[in-house]
């Protein structure tokens, strides 16, 4: 019974000593994320949060490299035993590993709602951009570890048939390594009770079994990255709305300005125009009231009393 692998690859992987999960269980804790309410966060307290969240990408990265060497050594143990205790670790680390991504994605999409001022939206959206790059391509390496993974295994199968039935044709092969089902087991088992070396053939059966299942969780596994990636282009979708949208209000903003700006100006030509239209008006108010009182003092102190005189 070989030693606990999981813990050695750890610290091969420099994984430092991770903290223990919230279940017991040896893992890294991504606390949750506390978006303030209200207007506007802090941003000191915003780029923390998303050191935070880059640490915890470099541990699922660990975590994916630690899978891989216990993916490899699962397929190269020399006994059933060390099979499946390589893979009891594997499946371990992957749960784990699931987990601390599901929380990533989970974190980084609440990270888009960090209420901040108008000038602060774009550098926030930009520290959100490259956290979901980095763990985009943190997935991206995942999955191709599964895939070679899952190559591996369906050449491992179709060995295992092959020294079973060395004449199996293309298409019982493609069963026994495609369908993880009943059929594929049955087809197998026919193998098995047909074959001269029936000890080899019955270890070589319990093994593809083994290899269906690991198939089984590969898959699952592939699966669940995928929902994964479209969370995270869902997510660029999104900023990308927001971005539009906060543009377009700046944009009607900036022209409601302007027009007020233009109307300003034209109800101080307006104004400008009335003042001076008021002051011509009492000017000629003033050169009536001049010239009335110019000729009624002519008229009463110089025509009038010659008038009389005569």
């Amino acid at each position: 019974m070989p030693s606990d692998r999981l813990a050695a690859l750890r610290a091969q992987n420099n994984t430092d000593a991770l903290p223990d999960a919230e279940n017991g269980q040896a893992g890294y804790e991504l606390k949750d994320i506390r978006v303030p309410s209200g207007t506007e966060g802090s941003m000191s307290t915003f780029f923390s949060t998303v050191g935070s969240l880059q640490d915890a990408i470099k541990k699922y990265d660990k975590n994916v490299l630690a899978i891989a060497e216990l993916q490899s050594r699962s397929l190269t143990a020399l006994d059933e035993n060390a099979s499946r205790q390589y893979q009891s670790e594997l499946d371990a680390l992957a749960a784990e590993t699931r987990t601390l991504g599901n929380n990533l994605s989970k974190q980084i999409q609440q990270l888009t709602t960090w209420p901040v001022k108008a000038g602060d939206i774009q550098p926030r959206n930009n520290q959100i951009g490259l956290v979901k790059s980095k763990f985009t391509e943190a997935l991206q390496r995942y999955q191709k570890v599964e895939q070679q993974h899952r190559e591996k295994e369906r050449e491992r199968v179709a060995r295992q048939f092959k020294i079973v039935k060395p004449n199996a044709t293309p298409e019982e092969t493609a069963a026994v390594v495609n369908e993880a089902g009943a059929g594929s087991n049955q087809i197998f088992a026919q193998a098995v009770s047909s074959s001269e070396r029936y000890g080899q053939a019955r270890e070589a059966l319990e093994d593809t079994q083994t290899r269906q299942q690991a198939l089984q969780r590969v898959e699952k596994t592939l699966s669940e990255l995928v929902q994964l990636f479209n969370d995270m282009a869902t997510l660029v979708l999104q900023q990308e709305e927001t971005i539009n949208h906060v543009e377009a209000t700046a944009s009607i903003i900036k022209g409601d300005v302007q027009e007020g700006d233009k109307q300003l100006g034209v109800a101080i030509i307006h104004a400008l125009n009335a003042r001076r239209g008021r002051q011509i008006c009492f000017g000629i108010f003033l050169i009536i009231v001049i010239a009335l009182g110019l000729g009624l003092g002519i008229y009463y102190g110089y025509v009038l009393p010659k008038a009389q005189g005569h």
